[in-house]
């Protein structure tokens, strides 16, 4: 008689770890009231502790101020300005020029603008929303995969809410949280993210109509991520390979099962193919080969290394460590630099390996592929930057999530040492993030910090350059812009804001010169604009207009250019044309404070007070303590007689700055024509304490001293006038 077979207990998890002993007492329910007792209120427990998490650890980004790309895509874009929420607005906010594949970005760029203007902290809050929504999507997916690997409760419930809490405050994720455009990396990751829940959840659903409702949910995300960012197109590739490992124990042979859907995938690719590749993109994509530092091979082997120093930074994540810019060395051969052969041999191995033990660690093997697959097309031969924090988005949590299951399993006996690690490393992260949100609050801080930690990339020395332009501080912006064409590095940037810096120092030679290099660099608009305000400064107006015209060629979409050749038209008292290129620059950035006063000086010229009046008030909401606008308005009210008002407005107009002296010569005229003789003649002798020579002040006090019968005074100041003016 045969022996009977028994059945031989496992020895551990499949694709995981050996299975430990039994749960601890703190992995065991309390009883009805303890937290682990019902599995809505452990999810809605985890969910909560989650938001608080991400809550505390970007708290302090939500005023940090627009940086760099920011201004292209979000403040001076014009397509996200709608006014109105029709279906033409939206779809030409999400559409745009063409020129870019990210709609539903786009859409909801254009939907916070709509909503709340320019006011930051509104996009801060939208960006903190949808890395609260990937964080959400990322735990239901990870304990659902950790159990698929073989995890059983509450270990795999615990290991996926300790992987996700570490992931939500993680400081590497700074740069696209807190930098508002990379909006477009979360936003697409978020969607990627419940893409694969949906899917993963579908693919054990027992109802055949809760399947189909999870598939469509994750097609939805799909398409909707794809349109928030180019990233996304490897999420099929992912939820392919995660069949793979998770329910084909590692066997390729369901895609002969599932033909049909293969081909309407493919099918669907190439179609999306066709929109994305469109002669438009690959007019850009042909100027980016050409303009690149680097062939595509150097690229491809250079973006070996990064990946080893992407891994580090996500286990080591040190603020001094973090930056806005990286400049990695490019591998020009595999022997140059040395480390370049041993990453890309790394990589190769850790790809064969992965697909070699698919079967038997799933969970090993797939933490490989989603780290690989989600770097793919960054870190492919295109030609794009080598090395942003933002990439890591998705992929840390392959580094991640690993880290925590290690943790959990390996302490599963040590409850207390366990939740004191987790603790710590959490406080330590969340510090991290703290810390590295700081510096993303000024420009002038983030761009100091990457030249400090990169103090050879020209593009930082640029930016910090700029940075100061703006803050006023020109001699520190003059030495950054000159340090930066000192590394060698051909910079049309650099010479356009040194020319800037020129013009406002009167240097017109120097100036045209430096707009000139910057066009034998590359054509820009900006070099244009300057040659064009070049000849503005040198009263050649007629001269100035074909620049600005050309640059308007190269950006039809810009305001600043459009403002500037409104005022040569203006000086060539060719009025109505003036005020159509003020009226095109305000379409294209109603925030536009100063082009609204051009277009009331326009205006004014003409006769026309009470439009002008109407634009200085625009102007004046939009920027309050625009003192050139009190004055204008000033002056139109006090040419329609209304001198009280006119008053009140040089008031204020010398209020925001006390060393206005035209103002100060408005007020006194407006005394005078009130009857105020005293006060007037005190307007007039104020104005010039702050200019001897203002020509007007000079004339309006002499005809002022003439009324009161003052002659010897008023003979002397035309005598003055007369020095003055004399050749």
């Amino acid at each position: 008689m045969a022996k009977r077979k028994t059945k031989k207990k496992p020895l551990g998890t499949p694709g995981l770890v050996p299975a430990g002993p039994a749960p601890t007492d703190m992995e065991r329910p309390a009883g009805p009231a303890g937290w682990l007792s019902s599995p809505r209120r452990q999810t809605l427990g985890a969910a909560v502790f989650l938001a608080v998490l991400a809550g505390l650890a970007y708290a302090n980004s939500f005023q940090a101020e627009w940086h760099l790309d920011d201004t292209t895509n979000i403040t001076q874009n014009y397509f996200i300005r709608i006014n109105s929420l029709t279906p033409s607005t939206l779809v030409q906010a999400m559409v745009q020029d063409r020129k870019q594949n990210r709609p539903f970005s786009n859409l909801s760029f254009a939907l916070n603008y709509y909503f709340s203007g320019e006011q930051v902290w509104a996009y801060h809050l939208v960006n903190w929303l949808f890395h609260l929504a990937a964080t959400l999507a990322a735990f239901s997916w990870i304990r659902r995969t950790l159990r698929l690997a073989g995890l059983a409760e509450p270990s795999s419930s615990l290991a996926a809410f300790s992987a996700a809490a570490l992931w939500t405050v993680h400081p590497i994720h700074t740069q696209a949280i807190t930098y508002i455009v990379q909006r477009q990396t979360v936003l697409a990751s978020s969607l990627s993210l419940v893409a694969l829940a949906a899917y993963a959840a579908g693919r054990e659903a027992v109802s055949s109509r809760r399947k189909r409702i999870l598939y469509a949910a994750a097609v939805l995300a799909w398409v909707l991520a794809l349109g928030s960012k180019e990233i996304a197109v490897v999420t099929p590739g992912l939820l392919i390979l995660y069949e793979f490992c998770f329910f084909q124990k590692g066997s390729f042979a369901f895609l002969r099962r599932r033909a049909r859907a293969l081909a309407a995938t493919l099918g669907i690719f190439g179609v999306l193919g066709l929109i994305y590749l469109r002669p438009e993109m690959w007019s850009l994509l042909a100027r980016s080969f050409q303009s690149s530092l680097f062939t595509p091979a150097e690229r491809l082997m250079t973006e070996a290394r990064v990946l080893v120093h992407y891994v580090v930074l996500i286990l080591w994540p040190l603020p001094s460590w973090l930056s806005l810019e990286h400049d990695p060395a490019i591998s020009t051969s595999l022997f140059h630099p040395w480390t370049t052969l041993p990453a890309v041999l790394l990589w190769t191995a850790l790809l064969g390996v992965s697909l070699r033990f698919a079967r038997s660690r799933p969970f090993f093997s797939f933490a490989v592929l989603w780290y690989l697959g989600n770097l793919f097309l960054e870190s492919s031969f295109l030609p794009l930057d080598l090395f942003f924090e933002h990439r890591l988005y998705l992929p840390s949590l392959a580094v991640v999530t690993p880290l925590a299951v290690a943790l959990v399993l390996s302490l599963r006996r040590f409850s207390r040492i366990r939740s004191f690690l987790l603790a710590s490393i959490l406080f330590f992260l969340l510090t991290s993030t703290l810390v590295r949100n700081q510096v993303w609050q000024t420009d002038l801080g983030l761009y100091r910090d990457c030249v400090r930690k990169s103090p050879f990339q020209v593009r930082s020395r640029v930016n910090l350059a700029k940075a100061y332009l703006d803050a006023g501080q020109y001699q520190r912006s003059q030495i950054e812009y000159e340090k930066s064409i000192s590394l060698g590095s051909k910079s049309a940037e650099a010479h356009n804001g040194l020319g800037e810096i020129a013009l406002r120092d009167g240097q017109t030679d120097r100036a045209w010169q430096l707009f000139q290099a910057s066009l034998q660099i590359r054509p820009n608009a900006d070099a244009f604009i300057g040659l064009g305000n070049v000849h503005y400064y040198r009263e050649q107006c007629d001269q100035a207009i074909p620049f600005f015209s050309k640059a308007l060629e190269l950006d039809p979409y810009y305001p600043e250019a459009y403002n500037d050749r409104g005022n040569c038209y203006r000086r060539l008292n060719h009025y109505e044309e003036a005020v159509r290129d003020y009226t095109r620059a305000v379409e294209l950035n109603p925030r536009y404070a100063e082009a609204y006063n051009n277009r009331g000086n326009a205006q004014a010229d003409q006769g026309r007070l009470e439009q002008a009046a109407a634009d200085y008030s625009r102007a004046l909401v939009l920027k309050p303590r625009y003192a050139e606008a009190f004055y204008n308005r000033g002056n139109a009210y006090a040419q329609q007689g209304e001198y009280d008002r006119a008053l009140e407005d040089y008031r204020r107009a010398l209020t925001a700055n006390p060393d206005f002296a035209e103002a100060y010569i408005g007020e006194g005229l407006a005394w005078r024509m009130k009857g105020r003789a005293d006060l007037a003649l005190a307007d007039f002798n104020r104005a010039l304490e702050l200019n001897p020579d203002q020509i007007q002040a000079l004339k309006n006090r002499a005809l002022l001293y003439r009324e009161l019968g003052q002659e010897d005074r008023a003979e002397d100041d035309l005598e003055r006038l007369r020095q003055i003016t004399s050749p």
